[in-house]
């Protein structure tokens, strides 16, 4: 029974469903993804759980480099033609080049470059970081980057990188979740 007005008659038609509404955007199923693309997006998760930061993304690169069959170089040696041929790549800190050059390529041959970057937004530790107020054991930090603030507060933080130790070796960590947090501050203070 279609409901009535102050006993009138609805003098309208129900509105038409446009076809952008019932059409669906792609020809696949969203609950069910193609093997592929779960494969892929299990990858693309596995590499950004394994890579926190700048250091641990080369880093992770590099490794998933070799098992495809590439060959580091270390930029303080001097490379030949035949060193520079083939599968290889260059890692620095939190960088790293890869390039693929077949056999018999030379100065004159054309190349495709394809870049990325590994940083992201982040509250990066101060270079000396312990502080300390009653009783709490704090770290001085510093923005990195464009972070949504709002979405770093009041959650729990971990902190990975690089260290530098004392003598003079580099070391990455990368602490469990829960390590810290940064607590917002009460909403009447920010008036």
């Amino acid at each position: 029974m279609i409901p009535q007005l102050h006993n009138a008659p609805l003098s309208h038609k129900p509105l038409p469903r446009h076809r952008w509404f019932n059409d669906r955007v792609t020809p696949f199923s969203a609950s069910a993804p193609s093997p592929r693309a779960r494969a892929a997006a299990l990858d693309l998760g596995a590499f950004v759980t394994a890579a926190p930061s700048s250091f641990h993304a080369a880093r992770e690169a590099a490794r998933r480099l070799e098992a495809a069959g590439f060959t580091e170089l270390h930029e303080t040696t001097s490379w030949g033609s035949a060193d520079a041929a083939g599968n290889r790549y260059v890692l620095r800190d939190g960088s790293i080049i890869a390039w693929s050059a077949p056999e018999g390529a030379d100065a004159a041959s054309p190349f495709r470059i394809v870049g990325s970057h590994t940083d992201s937004p982040a509250l990066k530790l101060k270079p000396n970081p312990q502080l300390g107020a009653e009783g709490l054991a704090q770290v001085g930090i510093e923005i990195y980057g464009g972070p949504l603030l709002n979405s770093w507060l009041d959650r729990e933080l971990r902190m990975a990188g690089r260290l530098a130790l004392t003598d003079g070796s580099t070391v990455l960590v990368d602490t469990p979740a829960c390590c810290a947090s940064r607590s917002s501050r009460c909403t009447w203070t920010e008036r």
